[in-house]
């Protein structure tokens, strides 16, 4: 009889001979790591009757980049997203970059694909356009939800470290052309100012204008303005739209970076000139000519190397004589969208959206990513948990500053008051909430359908009359009007419940303004741009880098418009 001798072991190690004994495999290395296979969609769906737990890098899933997914038993779905219970579970979808936005034939990721509908021959058919040119100023929350991020007021939190890996690398300051939440906002800011010009420039051909096709045009030059300064503010510069061919293609055309800000003070100048307080415009969000003005202050405040200092002082001294707009002096209520802002932007729950292109959705999204996670209480609704205020952030309020309560909820102290509430954890946990946004209960009802987890309705202050004093103040002291200054400074500071400030020094008055600005502005998007305006942002960030002032332009836009420039040090 021949006895083969048979071994089992209940491990395996591989470079290392003393594997964990809680598992059946165990790698060790310092210098590698962990390969899965790696496939297309296509090539995954074909796996026949995969194994519950199957795992693959997906090549083209969900992004350019691919994504980590695994089959749960039923679906495929990323691995680092929550599929606890069916209803909470996305099937991955195979990325399309040419898929959204596609509202009413337009495709504006490729700038060089775009194909708009029929020519347009009346002003029903121009104000079809208009709305389409509207419909992504509610990109705008994404914006604010990464600005913050980047910014020393918030961590990235989310379920886990790879939950939203764009927003996690730019937590760190790991700034790259192909990051997948940058190109978002490149990619909706370029859609909006690519709409607002093809209206802009039909409006114009069309042979018989009446007063309602100027204030169509007018409203189109002003979006045209607003998602530009947008495109300066986060990449320094964006190709110039001069007209487009028989086929409703764009000719693009590059230009300096002061010649496109030059451009945008033209367009506003235009709107202002050509609007009065009573105008309204075709759409939700409206705007009138002290709208256009305060815009235009905006835009010196944010260019002062190029543009007209005296200007900005006339615009501010325009805008707050006219008595159009004051103070709310109820904080509890600021963020309502019953209390009128300078520019709001209106979201809604009534018109449906999709994951097929989620920022197309007309919804507040910023609202769903930074509520709470897993949230059972009273007020607010149920969120994802990203943009979790720092302990700095929670700190940088004065005692006795009022505006903390209304900015950034303490659950620890809510749960006081409210002892049946329960939640989850995000990754990075403070145990603080950005407040001014956080998704109401009932918010998200829509009438049309689709994902409430899209469809929050509450509206974004993208400019208030806060600012506009904070702005006066800053300008007055550079000029060595201290006096007025602080006049300006100290109103909004009286608002908050604080003491008047007192300096006839300039650098402690524009630190008083700083500080105020951060206090004022906390969770609406303000304080990156704000350390490089004050040329702070190396003192409050880590890993920050000079050319960290101004984003990449994405990669793939580049590759289809050779003419545009990576922008330094990218």
């Amino acid at each position: 009889m021949l006895l083969i001798p048979i071994l089992t072991f209940s491990q395996i190690g591989i470079n290392t001979d003393t594997p964990d004994s809680s598992s059946a495999l165990e790698v060790a290395s310092s210098t590698q790591g962990f390969l899965p296979p790696r496939m297309s969609y296509d090539q995954m769906k074909a796996i026949n009757n995969p194994a519950q737990g199957l795992m693959i890098y997906c090549t083209d899933c969900s992004g350019e980049l691919g994504q980590l997914v695994v089959y749960n038993g039923e679906i495929w779905h990323p691995i680092y997203t929550e599929c606890t219970y069916p209803e909470s579970c996305s099937e991955v979808e195979k990325y399309d970059p040419d898929c959204c936005p596609n509202d009413g034939g337009t495709e504006t990721f490729d700038p060089s694909g775009i194909t708009f509908g029929p020519t347009i021959t009346n002003d029903t058919e121009l104000e079809v356009a208009l709305v389409q040119a509207y419909d992504l100023l509610t990109s705008y929350s994404w914006s604010v939800l990464a600005a913050e991020i980047i910014s020393d007021n918030a961590l990235k939190g989310g379920e886990s470290q790879v939950d939203m890996i764009g927003l996690e690398f730019l937590d760190h300051q790991e700034i790259f052309s192909n990051n997948i939440e940058l190109n978002n906002i490149w990619n909706f800011f370029f859609a909006g100012y690519t709409r607002a010009s093809y209206v802009m420039f039909k409006g114009q051909q069309l042979d018989s204008q009446t007063q309602n096709t100027l204030d169509l045009i007018t409203e189109a030059i002003f979006l045209r303005a607003f998602y530009s300064m947008n495109l300066i503010k986060w990449f320094g510069n964006h190709p110039y739209i001069e007209s487009f061919d028989d086929n409703n293609n764009p000719y693009l055309q590059y230009r300096g970076e002061n010649d496109m800000i030059y451009d945008c003070f033209s367009m506003l100048e235009h709107v202002s000139a050509n609007t009065d307080i009573n105008f309204q415009g075709s759409y939700r969000t409206t705007f009138n000519n002290f709208t256009a003005k305060a815009l235009l202050l905006k835009l010196i405040y944010d260019h002062l190397e190029v543009l007209d200092y005296n200007i900005a002082i006339y615009l501010f001294e325009e805008i707050k004589n006219s008595g159009v707009y004051s103070l709310d002096t109820n904080l509890d209520s600021l963020f309502s969208d019953e209390t009128p802002a300078v520019f709001e932007i209106d979201y809604t729950s009534d018109i449906a959206a999709s994951w097929e292109c989620a920022l197309c959705s007309q919804g507040n999204l910023l609202s769903q990513w930074q509520g709470i996670r897993n949230y059972m209480g009273p007020e607010y609704a149920n969120g994802w948990g990203l943009n979790i205020p720092s302990q700095a952030a929670y700190d940088s309020f004065e005692n006795g500053d009022n505006r903390r309560a209304i900015a950034i909820l303490d659950i620890a102290e809510w749960q006081q008051t409210h002892p049946n509430v329960n939640y989850q954890q995000s990754y990075e946990h403070t145990g603080y909430y950005m407040k001014k946004y956080l998704p109401k209960l009932g918010g998200n009802n829509g009438s049309n359908g689709g994902d409430p987890n899209l469809l929050h309705g509450n509206d974004i202050k993208m400019m208030r009359y806060a600012e506009v004093l904070l702005i006066g103040a800053e300008l007055y002291a550079l000029d060595n009007r201290y006096f007025d200054a602080l006049l300006n400074l100290n109103e909004v500071r009286a608002r908050a419940g604080l003491p008047g400030i007192s300096s006839n020094n300039q650098q402690e008055i524009l630190d008083a303004i700083f500080n105020e600005r951060r206090s004022e502005f906390m969770g609406e998007g303000h304080r990156y741009f704000d350390l490089i305006h004050f040329n702070k942002a190396t003192q409050y960030i880590d890993g920050f880098m000079n050319h960290h002032e101004i984003f990449p332009i994405p990669a793939s836009f580049l590759e289809t418009f050779g003419e545009m420039p990576q922008n330094n040090g990218y």
